[in-house]
């Protein structure tokens, strides 16, 4: 057995997991009414997003503890970290909104 099989498993058993996964969101996805699917405000959207960026501070730091043993070495870390990741989603988000792969008209 070779090393991309022993970690990743068999291209195989990936392809029966998509399988199984895609199956499974299309009988979840049957159900719904779609005419009553509520779009999200933009206040519900931004309270969102800091309550999960408050999240992630708090996992980075914590993590960040957990390894050094030092709050504010933790501290450090998990606020460096998080505008890192701040900045690069957000040029992520703009070269994913420059290409038209994937989308539809």
């Amino acid at each position: 057995m070779n090393l991309r099989n022993s970690v990743f498993g068999s291209f195989t058993n990936f392809s029966c997991h998509f399988d199984f996964f895609r199956c499974f969101l299309k009988d979840l996805l049957i159900g719904l009414d779609w005419n009553k699917i509520m779009n999200e405000t933009r206040k519900r959207s931004v309270v969102k997003s800091l309550i999960w960026r408050i999240i992630c501070i708090a996992a980075s730091i914590f993590t960040s503890y957990f390894l050094i043993g030092r709050w504010d070495l933790a501290i450090a870390i998990g606020s460096v970290y998080n505008f890192i990741t701040m900045i690069l989603y957000y040029f992520h988000e703009r070269l994913w909104n420059k290409t038209k792969w994937g989308c539809v008209e």
